[in-house]
């Protein structure tokens, strides 16, 4: 068996604690620099990978997580507490960059 890189140990780590600590069933992946939706789905997980740019990421929908790990640092601070705002809402679970100033959590 080959060592795994380490990109995909860190992600393989990232998933077991994930689905050990929260266990979501449903997960929202805003573009994370790490594949971690396509990593849940190869668990068995309900994961959808979307882009923050789409003019309407599909946060009407209740998740158990929410992730999105830097990828939204190319928005501006409006735009970014405004998503923000909409991600918190969308799940109780957000390992999120931008929601740790805005989620009241």
């Amino acid at each position: 068996m080959s060592e795994l890189d380490p990109s995909t140990r860190s992600t393989t780590a990232v998933i077991d604690r994930l689905l050990e600590e929260i266990s979501p069933k449903r997960v929202l992946d805003l573009a994370s620099r790490v594949p971690l939706a396509e990593a849940l789905r190869s668990r068995g997980v309900d994961a959808l990978r979307l882009d923050v740019a789409s003019p309407t990421p599909d946060l009407d929908r209740r998740y158990d997580l929410v992730v999105s790990l830097g990828a939204l640092d190319n928005l501006d601070e409006g735009a970014r507490a405004a998503l923000a705002a909409r991600i918190c809402a969308a799940a109780p679970d957000v390992p999120c960059d931008a929601a740790r100033a805005t989620c009241p959590r």
